[in-house]
């Protein structure tokens, strides 16, 4: 009888581990599917400034009309940009704000261009604590890419 009893106990508590170790990985899941999106966020401009650094390059050594750079990425100044929870971009506020920051120009040639690093800071609200307060996340990924100016 008091086997029983000791077993019951252990499983439990047994049990009872299980069940948050659940909750636990439930909560997991929201964030790191979040997260996931914000990366993609963040290599989705930067392979869209990477296309069109290359595409000037190639303009200009073509000797064709360097075109106008839309968004500008390699410019003096940041950019911001937002994103839906899904990726596709929002010209007005939404759940992921980037802000793309050009940090240093290497190898500037004058009236052909040079590299830039390119640094993108993506912010987003995950999720509101005990205290009711949203929990504010980043992340922020650079690359170097070469461009060409008109």
């Amino acid at each position: 009888m008091i086997e029983m009893l000791v077993a019951a106990f252990i499983m439990a508590i047994g049990i009872l581990g299980l069940t948050l170790l659940q909750t636990m990985a439930m909560r997991t899941r929201g964030g790191t599917k979040s997260m996931t999106s914000a990366i993609l966020v963040a290599e989705r401009v930067l392979d869209q400034a990477e296309a069109l650094g290359r595409n000037s390059l190639l303009c200009s050594r073509t000797s064709s009309t360097v075109p106008v750079l839309t968004p500008n990425y390699f410019g003096a100044g940041n950019l911001t940009q937002y994103f839906d929870y899904d990726g596709t971009s929002n010209p007005a506020a939404s759940y992921y704000t980037v802000t793309i920051t050009p940090t240093d120009q290497v190898v500037p040639v004058a009236g052909v261009g040079g590299i830039k690093t390119l640094q993108v800071t993506v912010q987003w609200s995950e999720e509101v604590n005990a205290s009711k307060v949203a929990i504010n996340r980043n992340i922020t990924l650079s690359r170097r890419i070469p461009y060409a100016t008109s």
